[in-house]
Parts: structure tokens; C-alpha cells; sequence
């Protein structure tokens, strides 16, 4: 379209969500006397139909997310892929609904279309002029009022009208599809991809899909969207029921209180935690608390607080492990490379692993990111010789192969450690334990 954007004003949201989608532009859905499409989305759902839902109200539409202006400006500063990581936090997506709705015929597997008739409007597209880009997720879903229209959930309310049953970026599986927007020079919204091998995006509307191989890693390929078919599966799942709530009223992460007493709080390491607001509400929307962080957004180049040393009397996270796991640090200094760096030690417990289903992740500083531990950096010590990891067991932690990430100005950090097990690596994950390391402990 030359000449200029066709746009649709909408009112901004702008409280910050994590993973949760927004509603905007309330009758975009409505198509009467619009003309062609600018576009056409191919799509195949597959799947069983879940119980006790109506193929007769199946549909189907377009979910774009749209990020905070300060996850771009990091971004921006962002030069490594350690660096890219440090900057995507939930809490800096601002999602909003921006396609018409369309029925989904009741047979299965079925293909069917998605028109856009209109461009993105500017609010869910990152970056400046001559620099935009956008990405949404295709859904599915029931339309439980009948209103030909996916509706939002807001806080306090206990049902919905809406259920949405199947997307492009499934829980589970391997694939994701998602439908990309680019306008201009290539944004730094784009670096959220780079890590995956993902090549640059045409000019205007295209399909990235990107795939696991649990052997070879990740693939990612972009491709015009008349060659495009999107799959959707149906899955029964809590994060894809919350695709549907509207922003969650308070994101502030000062631990001004403790959790109310009837709360079931997850720990996440010594300075995290993190505890449903309201169980009785439909979107189950979560409230975090930090001993360190920042009013604006989590990844803020000076954290506004930091309560580390000092964290509230009731604050119920330590660091360590309430299911058997430990961690010990090695007494040497850190050089630049090839670093024993701790044990962990499998104490007490019944259950056994198999060492090539057990990840291990470094949170090394708020800049520089998560690591992931190559198990050709971990030493097995089977102590039971049962060639599983089990009680009586210590893993001994080296350097990451070819990271060259940790050395003297690390002295004295807090490191966290994670230790994960999965029976489909990667999906579903399941944390074993969630330690504090400090380095090197003299």
C-alpha cells in the first residue's frame, strides 16, 4: 500500500502481562463491506475435539503480541544471544487481539482460512518508523456466546464465555507457527528469533515456523503465506485457557506483604516467589515477588531494590532444595575458561534419572543470561553403579564447552542453578531443584 498504512485506532493497554492477551479494536471483527482481503491464512486443525465442546461453535482467529518499550530498547543494547535472553521476561509483553473471527467447519482434520483485511495497527507492531515488525499466533476456540467474537476474560470474573481449544504454539510438541509482520528495516524485535537460526522476514505478511529436532536442535524457516499451511491441535492445557485474560490489575514485584496464608507459594531459587492472586477467578493470575528488581520492568539495566541480604522475616525462600538435591562449591578461583565450578549432590530420595534426561541451567547476572550445561561439562559420579542418577550421587559441574563466561570478575556472585528432568527433553520440564550457588566460596 503505497502512499501510506491503512490503520484502526485503538485504545493501548498498558500494564505489563505475562503471556496474557488483550483485546483491542472491539469491532474489528466485523468484515461487512471491507473488500478483498490483504491476505489469506492457511490453516489445518487436527486433533480430537475436546468433551463437552460444541464443533457447531468452533472458530477460528489471529492473536497478535505486541511488546513494551522497554523490552525493544533492550534489545537494542542486547549484542550476545546470553544478552537476548536477559531481556525476555513475561512481564514485557503488552498482547492485543487485532483479526476478524471465522467459522471453522466440524469435521476433522479440517483446513480452513483466516482473511486479513486490514494491516496490524501500529499498536501491536515494535519498533520506530521504518522499523516495524509483529508476530501473532493463530487459535481456535468455541464460542461459547455465540457472538461471532473471541472475548476477553477480565479480573474477578469466575467463567467465560470463550474457550480457547488449540493454537499455533501448542504446550506441547515440537512446532510453532507464527504469523510475521515486517515494514521497513529489520527490527530489534527480530533478535528474539535469531537464537533459533531464523532467517530475516520478507516485507509484509509471512509464516515462521520454527521445530525441535531432539537429536539436531532447532530449525526455523519463514515462508511466504500463499505456501503456508498453519497446523492447530487440540490440547487441553492452563496456559492455553489463559491466552484468553485480559492484563492482570497489579504487576508490582516488591514484596510489600507475605502471601495470604491459604496460598500455595512456588519458590524459584533464594530471591523469587510467586503465588495465585485469587484461585476462585477464572484467569489464574499470579503474583511475583522479587528480593531484586525494578518498578518499571525486569530487565532494567540497575535494579530499583535489592533485598538480597537482607530479605523480609517472612520471606520462605532459601535457595535450597526441600526434595533431597544440594550444591557445594568448588574452592578454586575462576580463570577464563575450563572451570570446575560446584557439585550437586542427590542427598536423599527415591526416585532415579537417567542422565540424558537431566538439564541443568546457570542463571549467571541479569545481563548476561541463562547458560545452558552441555552434558559433556558434567561429570558422573555413580556411586551405586546403577547408571542412574539417583540417592548417593553427585554431579560435578565444569564450564560450559566453548563459553567463555566465567572468570575473575565472577568472584562472588550468586549464581542460581536449576536442575531439570524431562521424559520429552525440553517438553514437559519438570524442576527438580532450584539452588543458590556462590562463587568461589573461600
Amino acid at each position: 500500500m503505497s502512499g501510506g498504512r491503512l490503520r484502526v485506532d485503538c485504545l493501548r493497554t498498558t500494564v505489563l502481562v505475562p503471556f496474557f492477551f488483550a483485546a483491542a479494536c472491539g469491532n474489528i471483527h466485523s468484515t461487512d463491506h471491507l473488500g478483498d482481503p490483504l491476505v489469506i491464512l492457511g490453516a489445518r486443525v487436527e486433533g480430537q475435539l475436546p468433551d463437552n465442546t460444541s464443533a457447531l461453535l468452533l472458530r477460528a482467529s489471529l492473536i497478535w503480541e505486541t511488546q513494551s518499550r522497554e523490552l525493544l530498547e533492550c534489545l537494542d543494547r542486547a549484542g550476545s544471544e546470553a544478552e537476548v535472553r536477559a531481556c525476555t521476561t513475561p512481564e514485557d509483553f503488552q498482547p492485543a487481539l487485532v483479526s476478524n473471527s471465522v467459522p471453522i467447519e466440524p469435521t476433522f482434520p479440517a483446513s480452513f482460512e483466516v482473511p486479513l483485511y486490514l494491516l496490524p495497527d501500529l499498536e501491536v507492531l515494535s519498533g520506530q518508523s521504518g522499523s516495524l515488525l509483529g508476530y501473532g499466533v493463530l487459535v481456535v476456540y468455541e464460542d461459547g456466546n455465540r457472538n461471532k467474537m473471541l472475548d476477553l476474560v477480565p479480573p474477578g470474573a469466575t467463567a467465560s464465555a470463550d474457550t480457547i481449544l488449540a493454537s499455533g504454539m501448542p504446550t506441547r510438541g515440537n512446532r510453532d507457527d507464527f504469523v510475521v509482520y515486517r515494514e521497513g528495516d529489520l527490527s530489534p524485535l527480530w533478535k528474539l528469533f535469531e537464537p533459533f537460526g531464523c532467517p530475516q522476514p520478507p516485507q509484509g505478511f509471512s509464516i515462521l515456523t520454527r521445530e525441535l529436532d531432539l537429536d539436531e536442535g532447532y530449525t526455523c524457516f519463514v515462508s511466504p503465506v500463499t505456501d503456508a499451511t498453519i497446523p492447530v491441535e487440540f490440547e487441553e492445557s492452563e496456559a492455553l485457557r489463559q491466552l484468553i485474560c485480559e492484563p492482570q490489575p497489579d504487576t508490582n514485584t516488591y514484596p510489600t506483604k507475605p502471601p495470604p496464608p491459604d496460598r500455595e507459594v512456588t519458590c524459584h531459587f533464594h530471591d523469587t516467589l510467586e503465588y495465585v492472586v485469587d484461585p476462585s477467578w477464572y484467569c489464574k493470575y499470579k503474583r511475583v515477588y522479587r528480593l531484586v528488581g525494578c518498578h518499571a520492568y525486569f530487565g532494567c539495566e540497575e535494579p530499583d531494590w535489592d533485598l538480597t541480604d537482607s530479605p523480609p522475616d517472612w520471606w520462605p525462600c532459601t535457595g535450597e532444595s526441600d526434595n533431597g538435591f544440594t550444591i557445594s562449591d568448588h574452592p578454586d578461583d575462576l580463570t577464563p575458561s575450563d572451570d570446575k565450578l560446584f557439585n550437586i549432590s542427590y542427598d536423599s530420595g527415591k526416585r532415579k534419572f537417567a542422565m540424558d534426561e537431566i538439564e541443568i541451567w546457570l542463571l549467571l547476572t541479569r545481563t548476561e543470561g541463562l547458560v545452558f550445561a552441555h552434558p559433556r561439562s558434567i561429570i558422573f559420579m555413580d556411586n551405586n553403579d546403577d547408571s542412574l542418577f539417583s540417592a548417593g550421587d553427585v554431579l560435578e559441574m565444569f564450564e560450559p564447552v566453548a563459553v567463555d563466561q566465567f572468570n575473575a570478575d565472577h568472584q562472588d556472585i550468586r549464581y542460581k542453578v536449576i536442575i531439570q528432568h524431562s521424559l520429552e527433553p525440553l517438553k514437559p520440564v519438570e524442576s527438580l531443584a532450584a539452588l543458590t550457588w556462590i562463587s568461589p566460596a573461600q
